[in-house]
């Protein structure tokens, strides 16, 4: 098995992957977003006019999950392909936006109770940590910034390992159709 065929099975299955993690993070987030226009309104127009939302925290909860993949893949680009520059750029770019997105998917995907969940909250469509001075910290935020600082990252990974899956392929290209019949049909038969 040559680098090459091993470099583009494994870029192969990293792009599969971004991919899950892309559609998931956009689907997440319509969801979210849809949670804010879906507002049930009643006693419209009179002194006890109520608006409920429905819960967003299941989606909030996929969405930080899907942010702990991302920074997870960049990570196994660095660990399988010797920590490209680009990748480390893009990940610290994005971690100064989302500085929790690791942290905070463990705390939030899978509970332990423990004492650091008490100060977490979610509110309108973002998971927040409430300190004691009254500072409110910005965990994850589906609907801006964090959002596009996320699919920032997604798009330099997937650039990367385009780029490196074409060169993959450029320096040992596929055997004409008809060798590669032959020799199919010879390890066959």
């Amino acid at each position: 098995m040559t680098s090459n065929y091993r470099d583009t099975t494994i870029v192969s299955r990293l792009l599969r992957g971004l991919g899950r993690i892309e559609e998931g993070l956009k689907l997440q987030r319509s969801r979210i977003l849809s949670y804010n226009e879906s507002v049930a309104v009643h006693y419209r127009g009179t002194d006890h006019e109520l608006r409920v939302h429905t819960d967003p925290e299941i989606d909030l909860d996929y969405y930080a999950m899907e942010l702990g993949r991302l920074i997870s893949l960049s990570e196994e680009i660095d660990r399988l392909f010797n920590k490209p520059a680009e990748i480390a750029r893009a990940r610290a770019a994005f971690l100064m936006v989302v500085p929790q997105a690791k942290n905070i998917r463990n705390a939030v995907t899978h509970f332990d109770d423990r004492p650091r969940l008490d100060t977490v909250v979610f509110l309108g469509g973002a998971i927040r940590r409430l300190h004691s001075n009254g500072r409110v910290e910005h965990l994850v935020d589906a609907r801006y910034e964090q959002h596009d600082a996320a699919l920032s990252l997604v798009g330099v990974l997937g650039q990367w390992l385009r780029g490196r899956l074409h060169e993959a392929l450029a320096a040992d290209p596929a055997a004409p159709l008809q060798e590669q019949i032959r020799n199919r049909a010879a390890d066959i038969g």
